[in-house]
Parts: C-alpha cells; structure tokens; sequence
C-alpha cells in the first residue's frame, strides 16, 4: 500500500477529489510504470485497503517534473490526500509490453535486454511499444 501525497486538478492541488473527476495523483510510492523510452505506460486501480474496491481508475502514467503522475478517474465516492490505498496493475497489458519492449532491442541486431553492452545508448532507442506491437 502507499499513501496518496496530492492531486492535481489541471488547475490546482485539491485534498480530495469526487467520483467522475478526472485528476492527476501523485503518490509515496508507485509499482506503475510510467512513459519513457518509448514503452507505453502502465494501467489499473487504487483499491481500497478494506475491502479492496477500485477508487481510482489508472488510464496514464507520465513523469512531469520528476514526479510520477498517475491520470484517471474517480470511480467511487472520493480519494483523498494522505489516505492509503493498494496499487494494482494491470499486470494482464504489461506481460506482453514488457516482452515486446525487451525484444524490441533485439531487433534488427542481436542485443542484450534492455541495452546492448559497449554502445551508446543511441543505438539502443526503439520505437514505442505497445501491448500489441514491437
């Protein structure tokens, strides 16, 4: 579990945020993957830890000015600042975009996942993976 440190209107930092408002929440530790590198970020829910219903729905991870920023929407009556809920990902989409992204460096060369050894990491950029697509 991990605890919620803000979230983000789009206009203003707010201590809580109803169901059906669509936020950014930063928290004290994610297991998310967010954007980078071309690998497409992680999705799922911030569950409740009594009795593990979603709050928050997860639809884009991104990383703004160091921090990670977990977009989506409420789904139940609110989620609060300094409240601790269960990160799940959907672990389902990332199976196969962790595969394709580790194997995309492997492509058109042989190389080492994640980044061939001895060359600079220009070489090693792929294009943006997708559950999917290499």
């Amino acid at each position: 579990s991990t605890r919620v440190l803000a979230i983000w209107t789009g206009t203003e930092f707010v201590q809580q945020a109803p169901a059906g408002a669509h936020v950014g929440v930063v928290v004290a530790s994610t297991n998310f993957y967010a954007e980078s590198g071309g690998q497409v970020y992680d999705v799922g829910s911030f569950n409740d830890i009594a009795d593990s219903s979603a709050q928050f729905e997860v639809t884009s991870v991104q990383v703004y000015g160091g921090y990670v920023l977990h977009m989506g929407m409420v789904v139940a009556p609110q989620i609060e600042v300094n409240k601790e809920y269960v990160l799940s990902v959907d672990y389902i989409r990332r199976a196969p975009t962790a595969a394709n992204h580790c194997h995309s460096h492997a492509e058109p060369r042989p190389a080492q996942c994640p980044r061939r050894v001895g060359r600079p990491a220009r070489f090693d950029r792929a294009p943006r993976v997708l559950p999917l697509r290499l």
